[in-house]
């Protein structure tokens, strides 16, 4: 989950659960979110935001798919994941996720 920050990565503010992504690193790390700008000192990076980097966790890859997906970053549809399957859909309360442990053969539902 962690790891180096880098420009363009996903953080978890840690107090809200908001998604922001880094646009600048220098003497502070820049982010924008949904209607979020701000800074953090990369000495109080770690208590303040989790930094999604190579998500392997369910909860990891639902954060850092739906923000991307609010973000215009990635797209509604379906996802391979090495043991599992995620539909993205855009539901009537937002963005939807529903997970699948295998396929339905299509003949299986044509029949």
């Amino acid at each position: 989950m962690g790891g180096a920050v880098e420009v363009g990565n996903w953080m978890r503010n840690k107090e809200t659960g908001e998604a922001v992504k880094v646009t600048g690193i220098g003497a502070f790390i820049d982010y924008e979110g949904d209607g979020i700008d701000g800074q953090v000192n990369p000495a109080t990076l770690s208590s303040c935001f989790d930094v999604i980097v190579d998500p392997t966790l369910r909860e990891d890859i639902e954060f850092l798919v739906k923000a991307k997906v609010a973000a215009g970053d990635a797209e509604f549809g379906l996802y391979a994941f090495d043991l599992a399957y995620l539909a993205v859909i855009d539901g009537q309360d937002g963005i939807e996720l529903h997970w699948f442990d295998s396929t339905i053969a299509a003949v299986d539902v044509l029949n």
